[in-house]
């Protein structure tokens, strides 16, 4: 009789063992799963934080260029009002005529350069402000995980 009562007990502890175990695999594997996902979002972010850094020297770098060549596009310009001046004082001077037209030549130059330069600018603003959104995104869904532990 002892054998009938033991093994009704034997075959419900064992079942209870396999339950208990499934179910803490199935939590185990979320939460792997969790941390894969928290690693992977993290590097994500270490990426595109490196990014966001390298943008923001660029555009310091650019913002200096673009100074100087707006600074020598003004330059030019003085120099060739300067020489229509003159020019327009001494109509014939021909010597005067080739300085005023290489100083025209440098102006139109250095505004393309500084058009250039402004594009490149822009773009590198737009560059860096895609990325903080990135970061923010990349953020919000760390957050998410690390809440639901």
């Amino acid at each position: 009789m002892k054998k009938s009562i033991l093994q009704p007990l034997f075959l419900m502890m064992t079942l209870f063992l396999v339950v208990s175990t499934y179910a803490q695999s199935g939590a185990s594997k979320k939460t792997s799963k969790n941390a894969r996902q928290i690693e992977k979002l993290t590097k994500q972010m270490d990426k595109e934080q490196k990014k966001l850094k390298g943008y923001e020297a660029d555009l310091e770098q650019e913002r200096k260029a673009l100074a100087s060549a707006n600074n020598d596009a003004s330059g030019a310009a003085n120099r060739a009002r300067k020489f229509s001046r003159k020019m327009d004082r001494n109509p014939g001077n021909e010597r005067l005529a080739r300085k005023a037209e290489k100083a025209v030549d440098k102006t139109a130059r250095n505004n393309e350069k500084s058009v250039k330069l402004t594009r490149k600018l822009n773009a590198t603003q737009s560059n860096i402000s895609k990325s903080n959104r990135r970061i923010a995104d990349l953020q919000k869904k760390l957050d998410k995980l690390n809440a639901e532990g």
